[in-house]
Order: C-alpha cells, then sequence, then structure tokens
C-alpha cells in the first residue's frame, strides 16, 4: 500500500512539473508572438512589406494554425511579388 501511495505522489509531482514546463513553454511562446506582430506594424508602418513578411513567416512558424497571420503573409507576399512563398502559404 505505501509503495503505492508514493507512486501515485511520485506521478502526481510529475505531471505537476510537466504541466508546469507546459505553461512555462506556452507563455514564451505567446511572448514571442506579440514582439512578432509588434515587428510586423513597425514593419508595415514604415511600408517595408517584405520585412513584414518574414516577421510574418516567423511568427507562423510558431503557430502555424494562425489564419490571421497567414492572411497578411500572402497579402505581404503578393506585394513582394514572392510567388515561392505565396505557393508554400497555399499548399
Amino acid at each position: 500500500m505505501a509503495k503505492d501511495r508514493d507512486q501515485k505522489r511520485k506521478k502526481k509531482r510529475e505531471e505537476k512539473k510537466k504541466a508546469a514546463l507546459r505553461r512555462e513553454q506556452h507563455t514564451a511562446r505567446m511572448a514571442k508572438a506579440e514582439e512578432y506582430t509588434l515587428c510586423i506594424r513597425r514593419a508595415v508602418h514604415s511600408q517595408d512589406f517584405e520585412e513584414a513578411l518574414g516577421w510574418t513567416l516567423k511568427k507562423l512558424k510558431l503557430d502555424p494554425s494562425d489564419e490571421y497571420t497567414r492572411q497578411w503573409a500572402l497579402r505581404f507576399a503578393k506585394l513582394c511579388n514572392n510567388d515561392s512563398v505565396v505557393y508554400t502559404l497555399l499548399s
């Protein structure tokens, strides 16, 4: 019985550590995504669409399911006449 209890406690501690690590990694990814968003806005404000495209692609690497960023990346790629990126984003 004592062994089972100790194993349960150990398992619970490990699960808590894993959950804390996941939260920490998620927070770090969100902070980096926010930083990329600010860089995108600065690039768009200065009308440097190639730089904005680079930042949107970096942001998409963090979260490939972000459709809003994907649409912006497509717009920037079209503005820069970068067909290879357009094809990559559409596939």
